[in-house]
């Protein structure tokens, strides 16, 4: 939960790119403050050592996300 903000992922495709896995999907939520909804594309890599996870990035557009998160339109 994300300031108040019911929020779902579906990660669409994943791919093992030898020491990273790379998922690719869908964030899809409303922000209750708002009762905006917003949906945005995702991309997560985590990064492995020694078959362990060492590292994390997300990739999304932020803006989306923040216009949901705000009261004008």
């Amino acid at each position: 939960m994300l300031g108040g903000s019911a929020l779902g992922r579906a990660l669409e495709r994943v791919a093992d790119i030898g020491d990273q896995i790379v998922g690719v999907g869908t964030y899809r939520g409303t922000y209750r403050v708002t009762g905006k909804e917003m949906q945005a594309r995702v991309a997560h890599v985590w990064k492995l050592q020694d078959g362990m996870i060492v590292a994390f990035e997300q990739f999304t557009d932020t803006l989306l996300v923040n216009q949901a998160m705000i009261n004008a339109k």
